[in-house]
């Protein structure tokens, strides 16, 4: 809501307006050894527990301005011991918002690796995750979903497994909902109630108009929708019918990044339907129709104005792009059966990938022939990557990045030899022949340079005005 982007901006100018904090951060980039930086790092510690022998001439301000260092030391590394403790845990339980937040930053970062937390702040999360005030609520959720232990998780599994069932809680309080529960799942799998809201998030997932809110619950049934199929009625139909929305409707504006709808959401879809069972056939043909479109637009280069304003995020375009594409082909891998359409996507989305291992920084072509790995694996693998065999073989013998090169034997080492009549797989020694002969017939490119981590990873011939910089240009 506007208001809550109000109070998040003001948050941001409030923390940039401490002069002592700013200064202190200020004095510890000028720093040039680690010597000096612990030096003065002591130095700071050493004026804060001064001050707290004080509480109570301390100001709100104050407390908030030395607890912001503590956090800032411990970021930095330097250990803190029990500094600040009970100035944070005041700021906790402060009625102000802008000292909450400080109070629970503090417990979020330096109390993460803390074996038990105090009865004191599980008391205070307690009380503020049922205050009813949306904010205050939602920080003691987010101190929740990071620091909870099985203590917390026991008292409060089942007033925030009640959040997602209420119609009337807003979107913003679900969302830290469904993050709490993945931290429960992953504490407890055993204590997770898959019965009491399995069906719940089987219809937020297929109709909620919020997609900030379905990215926030994908990523829980990820983990916990496979645990308990039954208990999740209908979850590969609605995956399917909200993939299938994403890759061929208009969505929100606000949902799409360098004109990539949800890309996100869109990755997050296609990992978790990898994870679930095989769908029907008409749920089938929905997902491979998706499937199309998606890798369709992933090779789709992006157009040179928007507006009438030149597009200049083309290295953001195309990453979000190769994500989406590399996650397909997982899910291609993933429906292994020998039937057309299955065949038809796999052949689809090997083509576009083969692209990817030209011109293309080591990142790129390692997701790339990955994902060709897991397509050389099914059933129908060989006989969709023969036709690229060749392209294999050239990338192998010019390249140079370890991991990319152990990636590329592996694909090749389930192919059959192309010099035999009869289906006999690659061996080591004849792949490192192809490649050594191939080497030798390619002439290096005299004057060439190389091709960076980050550079232009466009594809192959179809961006010959690509900028030299990997950055991109805002």
């Amino acid at each position: 809501s506007r208001r809550r982007m109000a109070w998040e901006s003001s948050r941001v100018t409030a923390m940039s307006q401490m002069r002592g904090l700013r200064n202190f951060i200020y004095e510890i980039k000028k720093c040039k050894t680690p010597q000096e930086e612990t030096a003065r790092v002591d130095h700071e510690l050493q004026k804060i527990r001064n001050a707290f022998e004080n509480p109570k001439k301390l100001s709100g301000y104050d407390r908030k301005k030395y607890v912001n260092k503590l956090v800032m030391i411990y970021l930095l590394g330097h250990k803190i011991a029990a500094v600040g403790f009970s100035e944070a845990l005041n700021l906790a339980s402060s009625p102000k918002i802008a000292e909450k937040l400080t109070g629970y930053t503090y417990a979020s970062i330096v109390m993460l690796n803390t074996a038990d937390l105090s009865s004191s702040i599980i008391e205070c999360i307690r009380n503020d995750i049922q205050s009813g005030k949306e904010l205050i609520m939602s920080l003691a959720m987010n101190c929740l979903s990071t620091v909870a232990g099985r203590n917390l998780m026991t008292q409060l599994l089942s007033p925030i497994a009640n959040f997602v069932l209420l119609s009337e809680i807003s979107p913003l309080i679900k969302k830290k909902a469904f993050m709490c529960l993945l931290r429960f799942f992953r504490l407890a799998p055993e204590a997770f109630p898959h019965k009491l809201i399995g069906h719940e998030l089987s219809v937020i997932l297929e109709s909620s108009s919020d997609l900030g809110l379905v990215t926030s619950l994908v990523n829980l049934l990820r983990s916990s929708a496979p645990e308990s199929l039954p208990d999740y009625p209908n979850i590969v139909e609605a995956a399917a019918s909200r993939l299938h929305k994403l890759a061929t409707t208009t969505i929100d504006p606000c949902y799409v990044y360098h004109l990539v709808n949800a890309p996100w959401l869109t990755v997050s879809l296609l990992n978790l339907l990898q994870r679930l069972p095989m769908p029907e056939p008409g749920t089938l043909a929905s997902v491979q129709a998706s499937i199309r479109s998606l890798v369709e637009r992933s090779t789709r280069p992006p157009p040179e104005r928007v507006r009438d304003v030149p597009f200049r995020n083309k290295l953001s375009y195309y990453h979000c792009s190769y994500a989406i594409l590399f996650q397909c082909a997982h899910l291609c891998a993933a429906y292994d059966n020998l039937s057309v359409s299955s065949r038809e996507m796999q052949t689809l989305t090997a083509g576009a990938l083969i692209k990817l291992l030209k011109n293309n920084g080591p990142t790129t072509k390692w997701g790339a022939v990955n994902a060709l790995l897991a397509l050389a694996q099914t059933r129908l693998g060989s006989e969709v990557l023969a036709p690229h065999q060749q392209q294999l073989i050239d990338c192998l013998a010019v390249e140079t990045n370890a991991v990319v090169i152990t990636e590329l034997r592996g694909v090749l080492e389930l192919l059959d030899d192309p010099a035999l009549e009869t289906p006999v797989t690659l061996t080591p020694a004849r792949i490192q022949e192809l490649a050594e002969s191939r080497r030798a017939e390619i002439a290096p490119a005299q004057g060439e340079e190389a091709v960076e981590e980050g550079d232009h990873d466009y594809f192959a011939g179809e961006h010959p005005d690509a900028p030299a910089s990997g950055s991109d240009e805002d």
